[in-house]
């Protein structure tokens, strides 16, 4: 599955370049490059009792997640800003606030594995706190993109409005 990750964040950095660019098909690339990545981290961080969503998990990921403070926080956090972002570039209504709680969930996410990183070198939280890094600089990214379109100054000036008597 890290193959298809991989691809799928090659897909999002495409996309972000084309929405950039103004290039054609940048909205349907970052489309179904995000939900495939946020759908994907959502499973893989899945860490619930119910048996349907571990059939789940196990059917699509085919790996095993350790139950832990920081992969709770992860499988909300990552999809959370890989949607807000999404929003974000389709300048869709409250995507700032969605956006700004997506990046403070990640930004404690990190925080935390990072402390639990220091302590225990585990592959896992090295791959975890790659990932946190990897989408938190998407997000950062996003940034770059106005959030509305600015509205032209110039015609409410009163001296340039006309009266009809």
């Amino acid at each position: 599955m890290k193959k298809v990750e991989i691809i799928v964040i090659i897909g999002v950095l495409t996309g972000l370049l084309f929405k950039y660019l103004e290039l054609a098909y940048a909205g349907i690339i970052l489309s179904v490059s995000i939900h495939i990545l946020a759908v994907f981290y959502f499973l893989f961080y899945l860490n619930s009792k119910d048996p349907l969503s571990n059939k789940i998990r196990k059917l699509i990921v085919k790996n095993d997640v350790k139950a832990s403070l920081e992969t709770m926080i992860s499988s909300y956090a990552l999809p959370l800003l890989l949607i807000s972002v999404l929003f974000k570039l389709m300048h869709y209504p409250y995507a700032s606030l969605l956006f700004n709680i997506g990046i403070t969930a990640c930004s404690l996410a990190l925080i935390i594995t990072f402390i639990k990183y220091q302590k225990n070198k585990s592959l896992y939280l090295k791959s975890l706190l790659l990932r946190l890094i990897i989408i938190g600089a998407i997000g950062i990214l996003t940034t770059l993109v106005q959030n509305d379109t600015q509205p032209d100054l110039r015609d409410l000036n009163p001296d340039r409005l006309e009266t009809k008597n």
